[in-house]
């Protein structure tokens, strides 16, 4: 066993494992186990100004759980999009349609805050996009991450 995460042909980095993919952890190979990407959010208001993340792999994902860690407040009303798009500057609302990041200092999740529109469970096809985009308002004075779990399909 190795004590920090491994690289794989995949393009993202696997879980603590073995490097052979053996059966660990319950009998759960490494391949199999979910994959957390951390983004910075940025105060840029157009369509996937604020994160993009692109599949840049072979792969199709299972977007399932994703989080908005808001340590900093925006400095008027906005609300943020996120969602799986064509490209990195296309808004999209499958994973969060609405998230409030004027509100409060808070940790919004795709499960509880999900909006109208968004929800878990998402496909993430190569080549495809995963953005966070204003929705309404200006996005000034925001400071957080996001946090996306996913999973091979």
């Amino acid at each position: 066993m190795t004590d920090r995460p491994i690289n794989t042909d995949n393009g993202f980095q696997q879980p603590i494992g073995n490097t052979n993919n053996e059966p660990f952890m319950g009998g759960i190979k490494g391949s199999e186990m979910p994959v957390f990407r951390r983004l910075v959010l940025n105060a840029v208001d157009s369509a996937g100004g604020v994160f993009s993340l692109e599949n840049t792999t072979q792969e199709t994902y299972i977007v399932d759980v994703s989080f908005i860690n808001i340590t900093t407040k925006t400095a008027g009303a906005c609300t943020l999009d996120v969602g799986i798009a064509a490209t990195a500057t296309t808004l999209n609302d499958t994973l969060f349609d609405a998230a409030d990041l004027g509100a409060a200092i808070d940790v919004l999740n795709n499960i509880d805050d999900a909006g109208t529109n968004g929800g878990i469970g998402v496909l993430w096809a190569p080549g495809e996009f995963i953005t966070g985009s204003v929705a309404s308002g200006a996005s000034a004075g925001i400071v957080g991450s996001a946090m996306i779990r996913f999973v091979r399909a």
